[in-house]
Order: C-alpha cells, then structure tokens, then sequence
C-alpha cells in the first residue's frame, strides 16, 4: 500500500469512528445521541424523501466501513460507530418526530443494539460492511415496529 492509499484509508477510519468517539466509553451510545439532532432538523421532510436521505446514507456509511474495515482486526469493532449513527435515522421513517418519540427511540434502538435479540445477534456474523450495518438496521426496524406499536396504541 502507498501513501496515499494509507491516507485514504485513515480518513475512511476517522469517518467510521468519529474521530475519538469511537474510542471513548459508551461510542454507540454517545455516537447514536449526536445523531438525535439531524432526526429533529430532518422533521419536516415528507416520509419518502427522509427514506432517501437515510437510503443515501445507508450506502454511504456501507463504503465508508468498507474502505476502513481493513484497518481493523475483528469483523465488528466496537470503534466504528458510523453504523449507529446511519442506521438510527430509520427509527423515525415514519414516526412523527417529537421530544418523547426520539426519546423512547433512542433507548429502543439502544436495547435493541445492545441486547441483539431475535436473531439480530447472528446478522453481526455477516462478512465485511454489510455484517457491521446489518444488525444496526435490524435494530433500526425493530425500534421503528415498537414505536409504531406505541403510536396506534396511544401511548405515545
């Protein structure tokens, strides 16, 4: 590798890490909180045009992780936090954006992401960027299902 392919790839991983945050305590969480603000500014979109921009970042976070995964040497390293920060976007497709629903989202999409259940566990064993996005996005879904759940309820 030359280098500027080595400088290519450190800006890959400043991406995927956010610089320190993914070296930090607690970097999905703390990752997953700076994104609360772009949900809240992204409000006024209508539901198919936030589903492009999060179908747009999607992609872009699956590049993203890609060109940095190289620099690492497990399949899912707890540094990338890039994952989160996309994939909690598609907690609220949907969902009318208010201080309670990015409340109750961000500690669904936490659970969800930390506990793994339901078989989200074994999406993290997928190889390469799709492995690291996929048990996010199922997160995502599943948070997204509960909240809608909530809504029709009325409880939220």
């Amino acid at each position: 590798m030359n280098k500027a392919d080595v400088n290519k790839a450190d800006i890959f991983v400043r991406i995927a890490t956010q610089g320190l945050i993914g070296f930090g305590i607690a970097p999905g969480t703390v990752a997953t909180g700076m994104v609360i603000p772009l949900v809240y500014s992204l409000r006024f979109l209508s539901i198919h045009s936030y589903f492009l921009v999060c179908m747009a970042l999607l992609f872009a976070g699956i590049h993203v992780v890609h060109r940095a995964l190289p620099a690492f040497s497990n399949g899912d390293p707890a540094a990338i936090v890039v994952d989160e920060m996309v994939c909690f976007l598609f907690v609220f497709v949907g969902i009318p954006i208010t201080a309670v629903s990015l409340s109750v989202g961000f500690i669904l999409f936490r659970f969800f992401d930390i506990v793994k259940p339901f078989g989200i566990a074994r999406l993290e064993e997928l190889p390469g960027a799709c492995g690291v996005m996929q048990d996010d996005l199922a997160a995502a879904v599943l948070s997204n299902v509960v909240l809608l759940v909530l809504i029709a309820a009325q409880v939220l």
